[in-house]
């Protein structure tokens, strides 16, 4: 969450220095925390037992008892249903923001780096907030609610002509997303019994995370076609259409998770 904060001091403070070369500056930072990250994940030592014999061990068999066991259990589902949808309508506005940035505001670095600051402070401090609250009654509506507000957040930073009002905004956006995901991993893995915890979570990552992809790809296309204002805003208003449809459902089976 710090990530986009750092980023965007980076940008305002190299720019005069070194120009266009910032963002690449940016990357190069980037990937060098991603290699010591790849480091101590090759460094750490498991201590789980070797897997008795004829347990499995195909990861194919592992990831389909997964998605068997969610599809199985209504609320988890559920769960994992409205995480995809604002996973594929919210989510992608990330990697378009540069573009938003220049076609709608006329902002260069300084604004793109103003609105990954933005994003990154409201997750940061709605983390520290979920961090605070450390249980997990009342999470179900918790992450209905925070779906909704994300998606409505994003709807109103595409239709606001105010770049620091669309900084606010988007400090929700950041913010809600950030609910949504720690709610909804936090409720998969407490209603999940402990053999199939790690498989329904690789399922849970897979969608959310490998459907990126396609939404940045549809909102972008959207983008070249209508304009930033009117693909962020689709994506939004599907979102909150998701929620919509979704929420009611989940909320009955609150009891369940």
């Amino acid at each position: 969450f710090t990530g986009p904060v750092l980023a965007a001091a980076v940008l305002a403070l190299g720019n005069p220095y070194v120009g266009d070369a910032a963002p690449g500056i940016i990357f190069v930072i980037y990937g060098l925390t991603m290699a010591a990250l790849l480091f101590a994940i090759l460094g750490t030592r498991m201590r789980d037992p070797e897997p008795e014999e004829g347990n499995s061990t195909n990861l194919v068999k592992d990831v389909l008892d997964g998605l068997r066991y969610t599809l199985a259990h209504d609320a988890t589902r559920l769960v994992l249903v409205l995480s995809f949808c604002v996973a594929l309508f919210a989510r992608p506005y990330m990697d378009l923001l540069p573009g938003y940035a220049l076609a709608v505001f006329d902002r260069g670095t300084d604004g793109v780096g103003t609105m990954f600051a933005a994003s990154g402070i409201g997750a940061l401090c709605f983390s520290v907030f979920m961090a605070l609250r450390g249980r997990t009654e009342g999470l179900t509506k918790l992450l209905i609610v925070s779906s909704a507000a994300a998606s409505i957040a994003l709807l109103l930073y595409a239709v606001s002509p105010n770049f620091w009002l669309a900084g606010i905004f988007m400090a929700f956006v950041g913010g809600g997303l950030v609910v949504v995901g720690i709610a909804s991993q936090s409720l998969i893995q407490h209603a999940t019994s402990n053999e199939f915890q790690a498989r329904v979570i690789s399922v849970y990552f897979a969608l959310t995370f490998g459907v990126l992809a396609i939404g940045v790809l549809v909102m972008g296309w959207i983008a070249e076609f209508a304009g930033f204002r009117v693909s962020f805003a689709c994506g939004a208003a599907l979102s909150l259409l998701g929620v919509l449809f979704i929420g009611p459902g989940l909320w009955r089976r609150a009891g369940d998770l």
